[in-house]
């Protein structure tokens, strides 16, 4: 009873109380119950939680408990907060290497100047939202990319290159096409 009583008054307290008690509620399980009963029966906005105590909530506990709070805290979470910890959740469920080679990216990437990130930022992505088959395949690639010489590189880059200009010239085609039957069809309607 004590608990739901200092739970209905948490918008009456110091900051400083607040958290205090929110940390008190999650040290017994019986507790978090309460807790997370309270934000699901809208007494308590999943807002007065700190970002300490949502990833508390969404990282330790029991499962049971674990589950229910992300269930019931993930709509309320800003959509890239939410993007942080879907991506957090992909990573946990990848093979050690595939974590050991996303770490090694990511401490390139951070290496890099700015004006060079996007392309290592986009594979980074593509990665992290592959599914896992694909996943090893991309990773596979960039290994790949690493044991060839400069010369190699720079041989398939030239590839990528006259590919990109080839796609490049074929929309271009295809454009050029499509306005002249458009201005084929402006003449029939007027003749």
């Amino acid at each position: 009873m004590l608990d739901r009583g200092l739970l209905r008054h948490l918008k009456g307290v110091t900051p400083a109380v607040h958290r205090e008690i929110i940390a008190t509620m999650l040290r017994q399980p019986e507790r978090v119950t309460l807790l997370l009963d309270e934000v699901e029966a809208h007494r308590l906005a999943p807002g007065d939680i700190d970002a300490g105590t949502l990833n508390q909530l969404l990282r330790g506990g029991r499962p049971d408990l674990r589950e229910r709070a992300r269930a019931l805290l993930q709509a309320s979470l800003p959509e890239d907060r939410r993007a942080v910890l879907e991506n957090y959740r992909r990573f946990e469920q990848m093979t050690p290497e595939e974590r050991q080679q996303i770490l090694q990216r990511w401490k390139e990437f951070r290496s890099l100047p700015p004006e060079k990130r996007a392309d290592l930022r986009q594979q980074l992505r593509r990665i992290m939202d592959a599914d896992p088959a694909e996943r090893r395949q991309l990773l596979d690639n960039m290994g790949r990319w690493e044991r060839m010489t400069p010369e190699q590189r720079e041989e398939m880059r030239q590839r990528f290159r006259e590919r990109r200009e080839q796609r490049r010239q074929e929309r271009q085609e295809r454009r050029q096409e499509r306005q002249e039957r458009r201005q084929e069809r402006r003449q029939d309607r007027r003749g």
